[in-house]
């Protein structure tokens, strides 16, 4: 029999109680991370659960948004399935699904039972440009540490056609190895509980052979083991367990950068003081750099010139207004003929980016004041002096964007200073 064959047949006979055999403590909490991303997407948006079993995913997801279909290898899971969407029988490492079809694809427990990376292909295949695509698996977690060998044994006993359990960062490396951008990875620990017959025995599916082995494991455990929590107490096994939750997106090849306008806001109290903010959104495309120091900033939005973007990020992001620009004459010229729309600008400094970020952005300093107290939702910002300015510079914690900003507008200090006792 060959792997695909014995894993069907494993499903088909797990059908019928798999729902309440694995049904998972923190279940809300791993179903809350692999939803997440459904809470920023339309309503119909179109949604695939690759080895969906019984439609557990589904059956949430739909609440939230998309229209579901749930791919699964075996018929008998599927049958419990057919009320949350639409259903395929079928191997995910080769999906009769064209590409570019879905925007939203999550895989729940299910690739550790194939070749990961033919299904990641695959899945790559049938996402389209910004999907998002989560991958929910049991990893090593805290046991990679203390005694790895001895869990992998665990496993293969009770999970025979499983693939090796892999470290959270494992997970990672093969979404990012199957070309999608790694946006969060979240490991989930907590104590799992079971008697200990019925988990020795996987409900039943194991042979007598494998249970005596595994018991013979179980008894035989490193003490680094049972101080992780590993126990077996009046026929009860407690245990600890880690899922990870790995979040990307299938992001297309992008040939535009984004135009930002970028404000270097500075004020003279009875010190020099430069206004920075830290980063608080977005959570799901640029988590990596939540918490880092950047100025006020934005894109430009369609039709309008650089004056007009800059006063608006400066009002909404910070709350304050421009008094005067210390760069050149002022944000930028117009000149318009019947048919163009020109404008001239001198900023202090334009900076590129390639990679996660694809940008172009321009940098004014500022002379700002406070105009109101009401703005600033996603981030915190302040007004600082120049040792703790210079502090962070040394520390590297600033968004990519502005470190050649930060580190420029160290160096004209002296200059700003005079021009603002001028």
């Amino acid at each position: 029999m060959n792997h695909r064959s014995a894993v069907k047949g494993l499903f088909d006979m797990r059908a019928e109680s798999y729902n309440e055999y694995t049904s998972w403590r923190d279940e809300e909490r791993i179903l809350t991370e692999i939803l997440r991303p459904l809470h920023t997407m339309r309503r119909n948006s179109w949604c695939l659960d690759v080895g969906g079993g019984t439609g557990r995913v589904a059956r949430h997801g739909r609440n939230i948004a998309g229209q579901w279909l749930i791919v699964d290898l075996s018929p008998r899971m599927l049958s419990s399935a057919a009320e949350y969407g639409w259903c395929i029988n079928a191997d995910a490492t080769a999906l009769p699904i064209r590409g570019s079809s879905f925007d939203y694809i999550a895989a729940w427990s299910s690739l550790s039972f194939m070749d990961m990376p033919r299904a990641l292909a695959e899945i790559y295949r049938v996402a389209r440009d910004d999907a998002y695509v989560v991958v929910a698996e049991k990893v090593i977690g805290d046991y990679a540490t203390v005694a790895p060998d001895w869990y992998q044994a665990v496993q293969r006993l009770r999970n025979p056609l499983k693939v090796e359990v892999l470290e959270t960062s494992e997970l990672a490396a093969n979404m990012s190895a199957a070309g999608f951008e790694v946006l969060s990875t979240i490991e989930m620990r907590s104590q799992y509980r079971h008697d200990y017959e019925t988990w020795l025995s996987r409900n039943g599916s194991l042979s007598n052979e494998a249970q005596r082995e595994l018991h013979d494991l179980v008894q035989s455990r490193p003490p680094e083991v049972s101080r992780l929590g590993f126990d077996v107490v009046d026929g009860v096994a407690r245990m600890p367990i880690a899922i990870a939750v790995c979040t990307a997106r299938r992001s297309p090849v992008r040939t535009n950068r984004a135009t930002v306008v970028t404000l270097a806001p500075v004020r003279m109290t009875d010190r020099l003081e430069i206004y920075v903010q830290h980063r608080n959104a977005p959570v799901l495309t640029e988590p990596d750099y939540l918490g880092s120091y950047e100025f006020p900033q934005g894109h430009m939005e369609a039709g309008e010139s650089v004056e007009v973007t800059a006063r608006r990020e400066l009002m909404e992001e910070a709350g304050l207004k421009v008094r005067q620009v210390l760069s050149g004459s002022g944000f930028s010229e117009l000149c318009s003929t019947d048919v163009v729309k020109v404008e001239a600008t001198v900023p202090e400094l334009v900076v590129l980016t390639e990679g996660r970020l694809h940008q172009i952005a321009m940098l004014f300093v500022v002379e700002a004041v406070e105009a109101t107290t009401t703005a600033a939702i996603d981030n915190r910002g302040a007004w600082i002096g120049v040792e703790e300015f210079e502090t962070i510079i040394r520390e590297r914690r600033i968004y990519p964007l502005n470190q050649p900003m930060f580190e420029y507008l160290m160096n004209r200090l002296d200059i700003i200073r005079k021009l603002l006792e001028m």
